[in-house]
Protein backbone atom coordinates (compact mmCIF):
# COMPACT_ATOMS: atom_id res chain seq x y z
CA UNK A 1 0.00 0.00 0.00
CA UNK A 2 2.62 2.36 0.04
CA UNK A 3 3.50 2.70 -3.48
CA UNK A 4 -0.23 4.50 -3.11
CA UNK A 5 1.65 7.60 -1.83
CA UNK A 6 3.46 8.25 -4.79
CA UNK A 7 0.02 8.09 -6.65
CA UNK A 8 -1.51 10.32 -4.79
CA UNK A 9 1.16 12.73 -5.65
CA UNK A 10 1.12 12.30 -9.15
CA UNK A 11 -2.66 12.70 -8.78
CA UNK A 12 -2.22 15.80 -6.65
CA UNK A 13 -0.10 17.41 -9.05
CA UNK A 14 -2.24 16.67 -12.04
CA UNK A 15 -5.08 18.49 -10.49
CA UNK A 16 -3.40 21.39 -9.05
CA UNK A 17 -3.66 23.34 -12.02
CA UNK A 18 -7.56 22.86 -11.71
CA UNK A 19 -8.80 23.40 -7.66
CA UNK A 20 -8.32 27.08 -8.00
CA UNK A 21 -7.64 29.22 -4.76
CA UNK A 22 -10.81 29.80 -3.36
CA UNK A 23 -14.22 27.59 -2.02
CA UNK A 24 -11.67 24.49 -1.35
CA UNK A 25 -13.09 22.23 1.03
CA UNK A 26 -10.99 19.04 1.72
CA UNK A 27 -12.77 15.62 1.82
CA UNK A 28 -12.47 15.49 5.26
CA UNK A 29 -14.50 19.03 5.50
CA UNK A 30 -16.95 17.49 3.20
CA UNK A 31 -17.43 14.04 5.37
CA UNK A 32 -18.35 16.12 8.40
CA UNK A 33 -20.63 18.37 7.01
CA UNK A 34 -22.43 14.95 4.91
CA UNK A 35 -22.40 13.60 8.88
CA UNK A 36 -24.57 16.94 9.90
CA UNK A 37 -26.75 18.35 7.23
CA UNK A 38 -27.32 15.77 4.70
CA UNK A 39 -31.15 14.63 3.69
CA UNK A 40 -29.96 11.08 4.37
CA UNK A 41 -28.13 11.67 7.29
CA UNK A 42 -31.50 13.61 9.46
CA UNK A 43 -33.56 10.58 7.60
CA UNK A 44 -31.44 7.87 8.95
CA UNK A 45 -31.05 9.60 12.57
CA UNK A 46 -34.66 10.28 12.98
CA UNK A 47 -35.06 6.36 12.17
CA UNK A 48 -32.37 5.89 14.65
CA UNK A 49 -34.18 7.79 17.11
CA UNK A 50 -37.67 6.28 16.32
CA UNK A 51 -36.18 2.78 16.96
CA UNK A 52 -34.55 3.46 20.14
CA UNK A 53 -38.13 4.97 21.54
CA UNK A 54 -39.68 2.13 20.21
CA UNK A 55 -37.15 0.15 22.13
CA UNK A 56 -37.67 1.91 25.43
CA UNK A 57 -41.17 0.07 25.73
CA UNK A 58 -39.13 -3.18 26.07
CA UNK A 59 -36.92 -2.26 28.77
CA UNK A 60 -37.72 -4.33 31.75
CA UNK A 61 -38.23 -1.54 34.60
CA UNK A 62 -39.79 -2.94 38.15
CA UNK A 63 -41.19 0.25 38.51
CA UNK A 64 -45.10 0.02 39.75
CA UNK A 65 -47.75 1.13 37.85
CA UNK A 66 -50.90 3.48 38.81
CA UNK A 67 -54.10 3.59 37.91
CA UNK A 68 -56.92 6.65 38.47
CA UNK A 69 -60.25 5.16 38.34
CA UNK A 70 -63.52 6.86 38.43
CA UNK A 71 -66.85 6.32 37.62
CA UNK A 72 -70.42 7.68 37.84
CA UNK A 73 -74.16 6.72 36.49
CA UNK A 74 -77.62 6.00 37.37
CA UNK A 75 -79.10 2.77 38.30
CA UNK A 76 -82.67 1.73 38.81
CA UNK A 77 -85.00 1.26 39.55
CA UNK A 78 -84.57 1.97 42.86
CA UNK A 79 -85.26 -0.78 45.30
CA UNK A 80 -85.44 -1.26 49.33
CA UNK A 81 -83.37 -4.03 51.00
CA UNK A 82 -83.92 -6.61 53.24
CA UNK A 83 -81.52 -6.68 56.16
CA UNK A 84 -81.92 -9.02 59.11
CA UNK A 85 -82.15 -7.45 62.28
CA UNK A 86 -83.06 -4.34 60.89
CA UNK A 87 -85.88 -2.37 61.70
CA UNK A 88 -85.96 -0.58 58.17
CA UNK A 89 -85.13 -1.74 55.09
CA UNK A 90 -82.01 -0.42 53.54
CA UNK A 91 -82.88 1.61 49.86
CA UNK A 92 -80.42 1.13 47.05
CA UNK A 93 -79.17 4.65 45.76
CA UNK A 94 -80.24 5.24 42.29
CA UNK A 95 -77.09 7.23 41.36
CA UNK A 96 -73.57 5.83 42.42
CA UNK A 97 -70.05 7.57 41.92
CA UNK A 98 -66.48 6.27 42.99
CA UNK A 99 -63.28 7.54 42.66
CA UNK A 100 -60.43 5.42 43.19
CA UNK A 101 -56.03 5.41 42.88
CA UNK A 102 -54.36 1.61 42.11
CA UNK A 103 -50.95 0.69 42.48
CA UNK A 104 -49.89 -2.42 41.02
CA UNK A 105 -46.65 -3.64 41.93
CA UNK A 106 -44.48 -6.62 40.20
CA UNK A 107 -42.64 -8.46 42.84
CA UNK A 108 -41.26 -11.31 40.76
CA UNK A 109 -42.11 -12.22 37.10
CA UNK A 110 -39.65 -15.12 35.22
CA UNK A 111 -37.18 -13.67 32.54
CA UNK A 112 -35.94 -9.99 33.59
CA UNK A 113 -32.68 -10.71 32.62
CA UNK A 114 -33.59 -12.18 29.17
CA UNK A 115 -35.95 -9.13 28.82
CA UNK A 116 -32.42 -6.48 29.50
CA UNK A 117 -30.70 -8.50 26.96
CA UNK A 118 -33.51 -8.50 24.59
CA UNK A 119 -33.86 -4.60 24.99
CA UNK A 120 -29.95 -4.04 25.13
CA UNK A 121 -29.99 -5.98 21.63
CA UNK A 122 -33.11 -3.83 20.27
CA UNK A 123 -30.96 -1.07 20.92
CA UNK A 124 -28.12 -2.48 18.77
CA UNK A 125 -30.49 -3.29 16.31
CA UNK A 126 -30.94 0.24 16.02
CA UNK A 127 -27.24 1.57 16.19
CA UNK A 128 -25.78 -0.81 13.76
CA UNK A 129 -28.36 -0.52 11.12
CA UNK A 130 -28.15 3.75 10.99
CA UNK A 131 -24.03 2.89 10.89
CA UNK A 132 -24.31 0.85 7.68
CA UNK A 133 -26.31 3.49 6.48
CA UNK A 134 -24.05 5.85 7.52
CA UNK A 135 -21.00 3.92 5.73
CA UNK A 136 -22.85 3.83 2.59
CA UNK A 137 -23.46 7.69 2.78
CA UNK A 138 -19.45 8.12 3.62
CA UNK A 139 -18.67 6.09 0.32
CA UNK A 140 -21.22 7.93 -1.41
CA UNK A 141 -19.71 11.47 -0.61
CA UNK A 142 -15.67 9.95 -1.24
CA UNK A 143 -16.60 8.60 -5.00
CA UNK A 144 -18.73 12.19 -5.79
CA UNK A 145 -15.91 13.77 -4.44
CA UNK A 146 -13.22 11.79 -6.46
CA UNK A 147 -15.40 12.88 -9.58
CA UNK A 148 -15.44 16.22 -8.79
CA UNK A 149 -11.94 16.23 -8.61
CA UNK A 150 -11.53 13.90 -12.16
CA UNK A 151 -13.87 16.76 -13.28
CA UNK A 152 -11.50 19.44 -12.06
CA UNK A 153 -8.61 17.84 -13.91
CA UNK A 154 -11.12 17.24 -17.06
CA UNK A 155 -11.19 20.91 -17.55
CA UNK A 156 -7.15 21.26 -17.09
CA UNK A 157 -6.77 18.70 -19.94
CA UNK A 158 -9.46 20.70 -21.79
CA UNK A 159 -8.23 24.12 -22.06
CA UNK A 160 -4.54 22.44 -22.24
CA UNK A 161 -5.39 20.76 -25.72
CA UNK A 162 -7.79 23.41 -26.77
CA UNK A 163 -4.22 25.42 -26.72
CA UNK A 164 -2.54 22.11 -28.86
CA UNK A 165 -5.42 22.59 -31.07
CA UNK A 166 -4.71 26.45 -31.37
CA UNK A 167 -1.08 25.79 -31.84
CA UNK A 168 -1.77 23.28 -34.38
CA UNK A 169 -4.00 25.82 -36.33
CA UNK A 170 -1.61 28.60 -36.58
CA UNK A 171 1.36 25.51 -37.42
CA UNK A 172 -0.97 24.74 -40.51
CA UNK A 173 -1.16 28.34 -41.76
CA UNK A 174 2.34 28.94 -41.08
CA UNK A 175 3.26 25.67 -43.64
CA UNK A 176 0.84 27.03 -46.01
CA UNK A 177 2.00 30.72 -45.92
CA UNK A 178 5.80 29.04 -46.40
CA UNK A 179 4.47 26.87 -49.38
CA UNK A 180 4.58 24.09 -47.37
CA UNK A 181 1.75 22.57 -46.54
CA UNK A 182 -2.00 22.57 -48.49
CA UNK A 183 -4.75 24.73 -47.76
CA UNK A 184 -7.10 21.21 -47.14
CA UNK A 185 -4.45 20.72 -44.38
CA UNK A 186 -7.15 23.78 -42.81
CA UNK A 187 -10.11 21.65 -42.81
CA UNK A 188 -8.06 18.89 -40.40
CA UNK A 189 -6.75 21.91 -37.97
CA UNK A 190 -10.50 23.63 -37.46
CA UNK A 191 -11.69 20.39 -37.41
CA UNK A 192 -8.97 19.71 -34.16
CA UNK A 193 -9.89 23.07 -32.55
CA UNK A 194 -13.56 22.04 -32.75
CA UNK A 195 -13.07 19.06 -31.22
CA UNK A 196 -11.03 20.50 -28.27
CA UNK A 197 -13.82 23.47 -28.03
CA UNK A 198 -16.30 21.00 -27.48
CA UNK A 199 -14.36 18.54 -25.22
CA UNK A 200 -13.59 22.28 -23.21
CA UNK A 201 -17.73 22.04 -22.90
CA UNK A 202 -17.98 18.61 -21.84
CA UNK A 203 -15.62 18.92 -19.13
CA UNK A 204 -17.23 22.26 -18.21
CA UNK A 205 -20.04 20.69 -18.06
CA UNK A 206 -19.03 17.92 -15.66
CA UNK A 207 -17.45 20.08 -13.52
CA UNK A 208 -21.04 21.78 -12.70
CA UNK A 209 -23.12 18.62 -12.52
CA UNK A 210 -20.01 17.16 -10.24
CA UNK A 211 -20.83 20.35 -7.86
CA UNK A 212 -24.16 20.01 -7.98
CA UNK A 213 -24.17 16.39 -6.97
CA UNK A 214 -21.48 16.74 -4.20
CA UNK A 215 -23.69 19.66 -2.72
CA UNK A 216 -26.60 17.53 -2.62
CA UNK A 217 -25.39 14.96 -0.89
CA UNK A 218 -23.53 17.37 1.59
CA UNK A 219 -26.86 19.38 2.53
CA UNK A 220 -25.49 22.63 0.82
CA UNK A 221 -27.46 24.41 -2.09
CA UNK A 222 -26.76 23.51 -5.62
CA UNK A 223 -25.15 26.52 -6.49
CA UNK A 224 -22.64 26.78 -3.84
CA UNK A 225 -19.40 26.98 -5.05
CA UNK A 226 -16.84 24.38 -4.07
CA UNK A 227 -13.31 22.91 -5.27
CA UNK A 228 -12.20 19.88 -4.38
CA UNK A 229 -8.13 19.00 -2.98
CA UNK A 230 -5.82 16.42 -2.88
CA UNK A 231 -3.90 16.84 0.49
CA UNK A 232 -4.59 13.18 2.66
CA UNK A 233 -2.76 10.43 2.11
CA UNK A 234 -3.99 8.40 4.92
CA UNK A 235 -6.14 6.13 2.63
CA UNK A 236 -2.58 4.43 1.77
CA UNK A 237 -2.76 2.28 4.77
CA UNK A 238 0.06 -0.71 5.36
CA UNK A 239 -2.68 -3.44 5.77
CA UNK A 240 -2.35 -6.87 4.29
CA UNK A 241 -5.64 -8.21 2.66
CA UNK A 242 -5.35 -10.86 5.75
CA UNK A 243 -5.72 -7.47 7.95
CA UNK A 244 -8.51 -5.95 6.36
CA UNK A 245 -10.47 -9.07 6.12
CA UNK A 246 -9.83 -9.42 9.92
CA UNK A 247 -10.92 -5.88 10.33
CA UNK A 248 -14.05 -6.38 8.11
CA UNK A 249 -15.28 -9.34 10.24
CA UNK A 250 -14.93 -7.02 13.45
CA UNK A 251 -15.86 -3.89 12.10
CA UNK A 252 -18.26 -4.23 9.34
CA UNK A 253 -21.52 -3.14 10.50
CA UNK A 254 -23.84 -6.03 8.95
CA UNK A 255 -22.70 -8.86 10.88
CA UNK A 256 -23.12 -6.18 13.93
CA UNK A 257 -26.60 -6.16 12.77
CA UNK A 258 -27.32 -9.95 12.86
CA UNK A 259 -25.27 -10.30 15.85
CA UNK A 260 -27.52 -8.27 17.88
CA UNK A 261 -30.71 -9.34 15.56
CA UNK A 262 -29.25 -13.26 17.08
CA UNK A 263 -29.21 -11.68 20.77
CA UNK A 264 -32.32 -10.76 20.30
CA UNK A 265 -34.08 -13.84 19.03
CA UNK A 266 -31.95 -16.03 21.81
CA UNK A 267 -33.66 -13.38 24.80
CA UNK A 268 -37.29 -13.80 22.56
CA UNK A 269 -36.66 -17.76 22.86
CA UNK A 270 -36.02 -17.86 26.77
CA UNK A 271 -38.91 -15.17 27.20
CA UNK A 272 -41.38 -17.35 25.47
CA UNK A 273 -40.56 -20.22 27.54
CA UNK A 274 -41.26 -18.30 30.73
CA UNK A 275 -44.94 -17.46 29.69
CA UNK A 276 -45.81 -20.28 31.67
CA UNK A 277 -43.32 -19.42 34.87
CA UNK A 278 -45.66 -17.92 37.51
CA UNK A 279 -45.86 -14.25 38.67
CA UNK A 280 -46.25 -12.27 41.53
CA UNK A 281 -47.63 -8.40 41.93
CA UNK A 282 -48.50 -6.40 44.89
CA UNK A 283 -51.53 -4.35 44.82
CA UNK A 284 -52.63 -1.31 47.02
CA UNK A 285 -56.08 0.01 46.13
CA UNK A 286 -57.74 2.93 47.92
CA UNK A 287 -61.66 4.00 46.95
CA UNK A 288 -64.55 6.89 47.69
CA UNK A 289 -67.80 5.74 46.31
CA UNK A 290 -71.29 6.21 46.79
CA UNK A 291 -71.99 3.76 50.52
CA UNK A 292 -74.46 1.42 49.47
CA UNK A 293 -75.60 -1.48 52.51
CA UNK A 294 -73.00 -3.66 51.13
CA UNK A 295 -70.41 -0.99 50.51
CA UNK A 296 -68.45 1.59 52.58
CA UNK A 297 -67.80 5.18 51.36
CA UNK A 298 -63.94 4.33 52.20
CA UNK A 299 -62.42 1.37 50.70
CA UNK A 300 -58.60 0.28 51.15
CA UNK A 301 -56.88 -2.41 50.26
CA UNK A 302 -53.46 -4.67 49.98
CA UNK A 303 -53.64 -7.25 48.33
CA UNK A 304 -50.70 -9.82 47.12
CA UNK A 305 -51.54 -11.62 43.56
CA UNK A 306 -49.84 -15.00 42.75
CA UNK A 307 -50.57 -15.74 38.64
CA UNK A 308 -49.78 -19.13 37.32
CA UNK A 309 -50.85 -20.09 33.83
CA UNK A 310 -51.22 -23.58 34.02
CA UNK A 311 -53.04 -24.39 30.29
CA UNK A 312 -52.27 -22.31 27.20
CA UNK A 313 -52.80 -24.77 25.36
CA UNK A 314 -48.75 -25.32 24.19
CA UNK A 315 -48.61 -21.41 23.13
CA UNK A 316 -45.23 -21.37 25.25
CA UNK A 317 -43.99 -24.29 23.80
CA UNK A 318 -45.06 -23.15 20.83
CA UNK A 319 -43.38 -19.56 20.59
CA UNK A 320 -40.04 -21.39 21.82
CA UNK A 321 -39.77 -23.63 19.23
CA UNK A 322 -40.60 -20.48 16.53
CA UNK A 323 -37.91 -18.14 18.54
CA UNK A 324 -35.10 -21.08 18.25
CA UNK A 325 -35.60 -21.44 14.57
CA UNK A 326 -35.17 -17.97 14.55
CA UNK A 327 -31.92 -17.97 16.01
CA UNK A 328 -30.92 -21.07 13.71
CA UNK A 329 -31.65 -18.92 10.67
CA UNK A 330 -29.85 -16.10 12.07
CA UNK A 331 -26.57 -17.92 12.85
CA UNK A 332 -26.42 -19.16 9.05
CA UNK A 333 -26.83 -15.95 7.70
CA UNK A 334 -24.56 -14.53 10.22
CA UNK A 335 -22.37 -17.55 8.61
CA UNK A 336 -23.12 -16.66 5.30
CA UNK A 337 -22.47 -13.03 5.62
CA UNK A 338 -19.15 -13.42 6.97
CA UNK A 339 -18.08 -15.33 4.26
CA UNK A 340 -19.48 -12.62 1.96
CA UNK A 341 -17.51 -10.04 3.37
CA UNK A 342 -14.33 -11.94 3.55
CA UNK A 343 -14.98 -12.61 -0.21
CA UNK A 344 -15.71 -9.04 -0.74
CA UNK A 345 -12.60 -7.59 0.56
CA UNK A 346 -10.65 -10.19 -1.17
CA UNK A 347 -12.17 -8.90 -4.57
CA UNK A 348 -11.39 -5.03 -3.37
CA UNK A 349 -8.28 -6.17 -2.68
CA UNK A 350 -7.62 -7.25 -5.91
CA UNK A 351 -9.91 -4.71 -7.60
CA UNK A 352 -7.03 -1.99 -6.21
CA UNK A 353 -4.10 -4.18 -8.16
CA UNK A 354 -5.87 -3.99 -11.41
CA UNK A 355 -6.01 -0.16 -10.51
CA UNK A 356 -2.28 0.17 -9.77
CA UNK A 357 -1.29 -2.50 -13.45
CA UNK A 358 -3.99 0.25 -15.41
CA UNK A 359 -2.42 3.50 -13.77
CA UNK A 360 0.74 1.74 -15.11
CA UNK A 361 -0.72 1.21 -18.25
CA UNK A 362 -2.14 4.41 -18.75
CA UNK A 363 1.36 6.37 -18.06
CA UNK A 364 3.34 4.33 -20.65
CA UNK A 365 0.27 4.65 -22.99
CA UNK A 366 0.25 8.93 -22.41
CA UNK A 367 3.85 8.79 -23.10
CA UNK A 368 3.58 7.12 -26.16
CA UNK A 369 1.21 9.27 -27.60
CA UNK A 370 2.81 12.40 -26.78
CA UNK A 371 5.57 11.05 -27.96
CA UNK A 372 3.95 9.85 -30.96
CA UNK A 373 2.43 13.54 -31.20
CA UNK A 374 5.50 15.25 -31.15
CA UNK A 375 6.93 12.93 -34.38
CA UNK A 376 3.79 14.15 -36.11
CA UNK A 377 4.59 17.50 -35.47
CA UNK A 378 7.97 17.32 -36.69
CA UNK A 379 6.73 15.07 -39.31
CA UNK A 380 4.50 17.61 -40.56
CA UNK A 381 6.79 20.42 -40.07
CA UNK A 382 9.39 18.90 -42.45
CA UNK A 383 6.60 18.14 -45.25
CA UNK A 384 7.24 14.15 -44.44
CA UNK A 385 3.70 13.58 -42.02
CA UNK A 386 -0.04 14.98 -43.02
CA UNK A 387 -2.08 17.41 -41.26
CA UNK A 388 -4.58 14.20 -40.94
CA UNK A 389 -1.75 12.15 -39.17
CA UNK A 390 -1.14 14.95 -36.87
CA UNK A 391 -4.76 15.52 -36.07
CA UNK A 392 -4.56 11.74 -35.23
CA UNK A 393 -2.29 12.05 -32.96
CA UNK A 394 -3.87 15.08 -31.07
CA UNK A 395 -6.49 12.91 -30.61
CA UNK A 396 -4.95 9.57 -29.34
CA UNK A 397 -2.84 12.32 -27.00
CA UNK A 398 -6.30 13.53 -25.46
CA UNK A 399 -8.07 10.63 -25.29
CA UNK A 400 -4.68 8.50 -23.25
CA UNK A 401 -4.70 12.02 -20.66
CA UNK A 402 -7.84 11.43 -20.17
CA UNK A 403 -7.87 7.63 -19.41
CA UNK A 404 -4.71 8.53 -17.24
CA UNK A 405 -6.97 10.64 -14.97
CA UNK A 406 -9.96 7.66 -15.05
CA UNK A 407 -7.28 5.83 -14.20
CA UNK A 408 -5.95 7.79 -11.16
CA UNK A 409 -9.03 8.53 -9.88
CA UNK A 410 -10.23 4.61 -10.00
CA UNK A 411 -7.11 4.31 -7.84
CA UNK A 412 -8.90 6.77 -4.98
CA UNK A 413 -12.05 4.90 -5.70
CA UNK A 414 -10.69 1.63 -5.18
CA UNK A 415 -9.29 2.74 -2.14
CA UNK A 416 -12.31 3.96 -0.73
CA UNK A 417 -13.91 0.72 -1.82
CA UNK A 418 -11.62 -1.14 0.30
CA UNK A 419 -11.72 0.69 3.04
CA UNK A 420 -15.33 0.46 3.36
CA UNK A 421 -15.70 -3.67 2.66
CA UNK A 422 -13.10 -3.89 5.71
CA UNK A 423 -15.52 -1.60 7.95
CA UNK A 424 -13.35 1.62 8.34
CA UNK A 425 -15.64 4.19 7.65
CA UNK A 426 -18.26 3.76 9.92
CA UNK A 427 -19.16 6.57 12.14
CA UNK A 428 -19.37 6.17 15.88
CA UNK A 429 -22.53 7.11 17.30
CA UNK A 430 -21.70 7.11 20.63
CA UNK A 431 -24.58 5.05 22.10
CA UNK A 432 -24.42 3.44 25.52
CA UNK A 433 -24.95 -0.44 24.88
Amino acid sequence: MKRLIALYILTAASTAVAQGSGNVLPLKRCLELAMKQSPQTKAYSAELEAALIGAESDKPIALPKVYLIASGGIQGPGSKLDVPGMVENVTVPQTSGRVGIRLDQPLYRAGLSAARSRYLALRSVATANWQEEMSALALSVITDYNSLLQAQAGVAQAERGLGEAQQFLLLVKQQIAAGLGKPVDVGAANSAVAEAQAGLQRAKDGVLLARYNLNRQIGRPFSSPISGELTDVSAADPFSTEQFVALALKQRPELALLRARIKEAAAGRTLASDQSMPQLSLRVEADEQTPTALQREHYAAVMVHFKWPLLDRGKAHRDAQVAALQVIRLKSLLSNAETGIELDVIHQSQLLDECRANLHSAVVSKDAAAAEERVAVVSYQVGKGSAMDLQKSLHTLWQSRDALEAARIAILNSVASLRHSAGQDVPDRGVVQ
